[in-house]
C-alpha cells in the first residue's frame, strides 16, 4: 500500500530551496523557502542596558512598536531599540529583563505597564 503523503509535508532530504510544496509563478521548479529571520542577538540588552522591543513583521506590530518607542522617548528621553521579528511576537525587555512577552499574556501592553518598568528599573 503506498504511503500518502501531504504536499505540505517537507521532506528534509531536500534542500531548502526546493521545499516549497507551491510552483513557482515565474517557472522553473519550486519557489525558494523563506530566508530565516536573523538571530536575535541578546549581547545589547545585557551589556549596555536600555528598552528593547522586538515585534512581528508579518503580524504587522511595528506601528505598534514605533508608538510605544515613541511615547518612551518622549516621557523618559531613551530611544528604545527595535528589533525586527516574527511568529508573533511582541517583547519588550528593559535592561536586558524580560517585562512583557504577548506570547505569555496574549495580549499586547499598555504604555503605563512599560513606563512603570522604565522608572523603577
Amino acid at each position: 500500500m503506498p504511503t500518502l503523503t501531504s504536499p505540505l509535508s517537507r521532506d528534509r532530504t531536500r534542500p531548502a530551496e526546493e521545499a516549497s510544496p507551491w510552483p513557482n509563478p515565474e517557472g522553473g521548479g519550486r519557489t525558494p523557502a523563506p530566508a530565516a529571520a536573523p538571530a536575535r542577538s541578546n549581547a545589547f540588552a545585557a551589556s549596555s542596558g536600555g528598552v528593547e522591543i522586538e515585534y512581528c513583521v508579518p503580524g504587522n506590530l511595528e506601528p505598534v512598536a514605533r508608538d510605544l518607542a515613541a511615547a518612551i522617548r518622549e516621557s523618559f528621553g531613551e530611544l528604545p531599540r527595535l528589533v525586527a521579528s516574527r511568529d508573533g511576537v511582541f517583547e519588550v525587555r528593559v535592561d536586558g529583563r524580560l517585562v512583557f512577552s504577548k506570547r505569555a499574556s496574549w495580549r499586547l501592553p499598555d504604555h503605563d505597564e512599560i513606563f512603570y518598568h522604565v522608572e523603577n528599573r
